[in-house]
């Protein structure tokens, strides 16, 4: 299938209109957000850090009140515009002048009281490339959200329950050459297909302020292929350890998941990660087993608004290949803010 070149002008303007209102916004929130409401007016010390336990008031210091609560919130967004140009192309069936436009979102939130909090996070990317005398190719789709509740257990451990999703919201197309050397299209993915639900219970590791490493010890995966047409188009009678014609597959089992907001390990040096180990019960000692979904980002902060950047991607699951899949994506462009 090929995308019509208004689409990517479409999108093109789109992405332009409501650009400006987002850096509105984020200019007032790009600022870690506090709040701690109490029955009094006390003097309060900031704390560079969202955790606080205390406050000070006219009296001495006071222990904290189970109505207190504080809460983060980071709001990221990155996007970028390429014009590519070949002259002398070595293989001028693939080096063809084109436009790419990506773009990466990713939005923050901890609530934290007392005795409980509640953490949500999304990430979302979308890649385009448009070929000037030929099609237009949708490079990055992804999607995750998770939110998670706590309880403190001793110190930086909590007891954890957490849900989260992962998948792609558009049509994803892998063209190959027919017998003329002609493209031709293959519908690969699309929305829910796959797509994964992963539900746990068990306990966490709280380590600089808002990262957390989290292992389950109760809980399991679901797999879905909404979509019936890609096991017509990919000509497979199972996809993704789900056979043509079943809706989804549930497997309980063990995970392990990392996440990391993007945390400062240099002067201008940024590290962010999202990673996910999951395990059948009954698989556990075949490494053959298990899956890893691993996302790791390294980002150099310049000027205002410029961020250089590498992304690295490292998937393991055998219901999709045999082999370690890894990709590297080098980014340079505009981000919302550079006060991570």
């Amino acid at each position: 299938m090929q995308y019509r070149s208004t689409y990517f002008i479409y999108f093109l303007l789109m992405t332009a209109l409501f650009l400006q209102p987002i850096i509105n916004y984020a200019q007032l929130l790009y600022h870690d957000t506090i709040i701690r409401p109490t029955a009094f007016k006390p003097f309060i010390t900031y704390d560079s850090t969202y955790m606080n336990n205390s406050v000070n008031d006219t009296n001495g210091l006071k222990k904290e009140s189970w109505r207190e609560f504080t809460n983060y919130f980071r709001l990221d967004f990155f996007t970028t515009i390429n014009a590519f140009q070949y002259v002398n192309a070595r293989d001028p069936t693939t080096d063809k002048n084109n436009a790419y436009l990506y773009y990466n979102l990713n939005i923050t939130n901890q609530f934290t009281t007392k005795y409980i909090s509640l953490n949500t996070y999304f990430f979302n990317e979308l890649g385009y490339r448009k070929y000037i005398d030929s099609i237009s190719i949708k490079n990055e789709d992804a999607y995750f959200y998770k939110v998670d509740v706590n309880s403190p257990l001793v110190k930086n451990v909590n007891v954890n329950v957490s849900y989260q999703v992962k998948s792609q919201f558009w049509k994803s197309w892998t063209y190959k050459p027919d017998s003329l050397q002609h493209l031709q299209p293959t519908l690969y993915s699309s929305y829910f297909s796959p797509g994964y639900i992963i539900f746990s219970g068990g306990i966490s590791l709280e380590f600089w302020s808002t990262c957390r490493a989290e292992l389950g010890l109760v809980g399991g995966q679901i797999t879905k292929v909404k979509n019936d047409a890609l096991y017509v188009s990919r000509k497979e009678d199972e996809l993704y350890g789900i056979k043509k014609g079943d809706a989804k597959q549930i497997e309980f089992g063990l995970s392990l998941q990392l996440q990391v907001p993007a945390k400062k390990i240099g002067k201008f040096l940024y590290w962010e990660n999202s990673s996910h180990v999951f395990v059948k019960s009954k698989n556990i000692k075949q490494r053959d087993g298990y899956q890893l979904d691993f996302n790791n980002g390294i980002h150099f902060l310049f000027l205002k608004y410029l961020r250089l950047g590498i992304r690295t991607k490292v998937m393991y699951d055998t219901t999709v290949s045999e082999k370690l899949y890894i990709s590297n994506i080098l980014l340079f462009g505009f981000y919302l803010s550079n006060k991570l």
